[in-house]
């Protein structure tokens, strides 16, 4: 009895050895870092999670860039991806080889303006389905990547609109930061709220302004809920990757960036971006230009 327990053990012992002998071989296949006892934790990484910017046809699915990379070594990507964008589409694939901007909102002011409350206890999420309701036109509400872009774009939903003043406030649901309407215009340190030659004084940002035209291009949204603030070079481009110039109105006249560099103590310059066209210009600080502010979610 007991020869036959002790084998019985040997046998257990054999096989947990083999299974984790296979387990930590897939492990090692699989990219990661090893910890401190040596475990290994599965990795993600951009090219397994970041939307591929290949050229596709409008209303297929995107892919990332890994399964590109696999496809390219497996010698054939598949028909709606394509390496090099359309120059001369034929006019009836014209359409599928060009994104679409988002649908105008037309109506009137009673069934239209949606998501401008100023009470703390509406949260964002409250905005868009407000907005979901009172706005019929879908393309008007709501930007899918899939069905309106041509390369790895992200979702964007409104939050909120003033039929009044026709201005609206959109989430890029792949950074969940808000994008404000124009809110005015200022110099470079009225835009960011600092002086590049002091950075020490405090100033007051248009983002910040508690005038009414600068909260309504805001959506109306109290601190409490929402930070804003004036969005970095960084910040404009990756909404540009993300669509933003599908989506945003306004979009033809430069704004200024909260980034800036001194070429000489008399020559402050910052980058001011017009996002129709993704182009960047360092311009003089002194300038007055328009503004366009983003908003962290903190409620």
């Amino acid at each position: 009895m007991i020869t036959k327990v002790l084998g019985l053990s040997f046998a257990l012992l054999f096989i947990g050895c083999g299974a984790a002998d296979n387990s930590a071989r897939k492990s090692n296949n699989t990219p990661g870092n090893r910890g401190a006892e040596g475990t290994i934790y599965t990795q993600l990484t951009f090219d397994t999670i970041q939307r591929s910017q290949i050229a596709r046809t409008k209303n297929e699915d995107q892919s990332t860039y890994d399964k590109i990379a696999l496809a390219l070594k497996n010698g054939k990507l598949p028909d709606s991806f394509f390496l090099i964008p359309s120059v001369d589409p034929k006019p009836s694939e014209l359409a599928k080889s060009q994104a679409t901007q988002v649908t105008q909102i037309t109506g009137s002011s009673a069934q239209n303006d949606c998501g401008a409350q100023s009470e703390p206890e509406w949260k964002v999420k409250n905005r868009i389905d407000d907005c979901s309701k009172s706005i019929s036109i879908g393309s008007a509400r709501y930007w899918s990547a899939k069905l309106n872009g041509v390369s790895g774009e992200g979702d964007w939903a409104l939050v909120s609109f003033s039929e009044k003043n026709q201005l609206k406030v959109w989430r890029d649901l792949s950074t969940g930061l808000l994008w404000s309407d124009i809110v005015g215009e200022a110099d470079f340190a009225g835009a960011i709220g600092k002086n590049p030659k002091d950075l020490e004084a405090k100033l007051n940002s248009i983002c910040n302004q508690d005038i009414q035209v600068s909260k309504s291009a805001r959506g109306n949204m109290p601190d409490s809920n929402v930070k804003w603030r004036l969005p970095s070079r960084a910040e404009f481009l990756q909404a540009d990757i993300n669509g933003a110039r599908f989506v945003l109105d306004q979009t033809a006249n430069p704004v200024w960036t909260a980034t800036f560099e001194g070429l000489e103590a008399s020559d402050f310059k910052a980058w001011s971006i017009e996002q129709s066209t993704g182009i960047l210009k360092l311009t003089n600080i002194m300038t007055t230009l328009k503004v366009r502010c983003i908003g962290v979610v903190t409620e």
